[in-house]
């Protein structure tokens, strides 16, 4: 029976913009319950070998990525499994007695397993920083980087995307979530921040990248990106990764086509008589695309701006929007959704009540949008009153990606 249930299990196609795909469904329900109980204790062994700590320097990074490859290919003889001794014998259970077939669903299986265990740390993750002082987002985005460049882990990304659009809605960017993101509500936010990681890390492989956005922005998205050289400390080759300055704004030009966005904002410029529903949609949206932006903006941190004549380009923006076109496109199609005549006037009226995220947004993209001419090297981690500007606009500091982490530049 178990063998049958194998056989007949064949990958189908992931549709483009789907939140579901029936073969990662099929994987987690059909395939599982299919396995005799010493196997499936043995993949949540190995689950347990992952953990759900990851830290944000480089031989952390560097060490939980290999113990995930190793794992998701069934290496018996994996070094890294010398400090696990659960590991090896839970691989060996694994591949007992199955046929090659058998072993290549399992391996999906054992993909699609991965990305569900990552996908629940981060939603029941209660803070939202590693314990060596960086943010989980980026160091969870930079372990999950380290896997795409194999086949196994693209296979987990893939269906991380999928999972992600499934636990937290406000990563589609053509959705219209019902309930609203909440500081105390950490299920979507953990994965929310993790998507924003993800795309606004340029070293994502950009066959990665296109593929998340096929699942989050739509059909044809993926064909929107381009690819970037990635230069290296260690002067070996470049490596190539993706304009994720352009994944950013391919998003947030879909999220503020939505449906709910042109109609609060026709209400709104008309002064029709349903304005306070118009307000709540407005502000709904600029919930979801301010907690966005305030990961995403760190693509812009000054710090990767040129100092002394001298240009870093090692990490940032001066790999992907060297003249910030991009971002420019960005803070246009943010300001013309929700900062339209005659929202200034309004907000006023109702003194900021109902509309804090809009509020929220309109620091945060003062912030973001810094003149290159005026603003000093460095001022983001610089105090303003009782806190760094950095946290005053709500951005996540420290490295941002394996680049910083190698420069060390924070």
């Amino acid at each position: 029976k178990k063998a049958k249930a194998l056989k007949d299990l064949e990958p189908k196609p992931v549709q483009a913009g789907a939140a579901n795909d029936l073969y990662l469904d099929e994987l987690l329900e059909t395939t599982q319950n299919s396995l005799d109980e010493a196997t499936q204790a043995a993949i949540e062994a190995l689950l347990k070998v992952i953990g759900r700590g990851v830290g944000m320097t480089r031989s952390e990074i560097m060490s939980k990525a290999q113990l995930i490859k190793s794992i998701l290919d069934a290496e018996v003889d994996a070094t890294c499994f010398q400090r696990f001794s659960e590991a090896r014998p839970a691989v060996v259970q694994i591949r007992s007695g199955k046929s090659e077939a058998e072993l290549k669903k399992l391996g999906d299986l054992m993909q699609a397993k991965m990305a569900l265990w990552v996908s629940t740390t981060l939603m029941e993750s209660k803070k939202m920083y590693t314990f060596s002082g960086g943010f989980q987002g980026f160091a969870w985005a930079a372990v999950l980087i380290q896997l795409a460049v194999t086949a196994s882990g693209q296979g987990a990304l893939k269906f991380l995307g999928q999972l992600m659009c499934v636990e937290c809605p406000y990563v589609l960017a053509t959705s219209e979530p019902s309930e609203r993101l909440k500081k105390e509500n950490l299920v979507p936010m953990g994965v929310l921040y993790l998507f924003a990681s993800l795309i606004s890390n340029e070293e994502l492989p950009l066959e990665s990248a296109q593929q998340l956005a096929e699942q989050t922005v739509g059909e044809g998205a993926g064909q929107v990106l381009q690819a970037v050289q990635i230069p290296t400390i260690s002067g070996s080759p470049p490596k190539q990764g993706n304009n994720c300055a352009l994944f950013v704004l391919t998003w947030v030009e879909k999220y503020c086509a939505k449906v709910s966005l042109v109609n609060a904002k026709q209400v709104l410029s008309k002064g029709g008589a349903d304005k306070k529903a118009a307000l709540e949609d407005l502000d709904r949206g600029a919930e979801g695309v301010r907690i966005l932006m305030n990961i995403c903006g760190r693509i812009w941190d000054p710090k990767y701006h040129e100092t002394a004549g001298q240009p870093n380009v090692l990490g940032g923006w001066k790999l992907v929007d060297p003249r910030m076109e991009i971002r420019s496109k960005i803070l246009a199609c943010l300001e013309e959704t929700f900062f339209f005549h005659p929202m200034g006037e309004i907000i006023q009226q109702v003194q900021g009540n109902g509309v804090k995220e809009v509020v929220g947004l309109r620091k945060l993209l003062t912030g973001i949008g810094w003149n290159p001419q005026t603003m000093e090297h460095g001022r983001w981690m610089q105090m303003v009153g009782q806190e760094r500007y950095i946290d005053a606009l709500g951005m996540p500091s420290g490295n941002r990606n394996m680049l910083d982490i190698l420069q060390d530049n924070d």
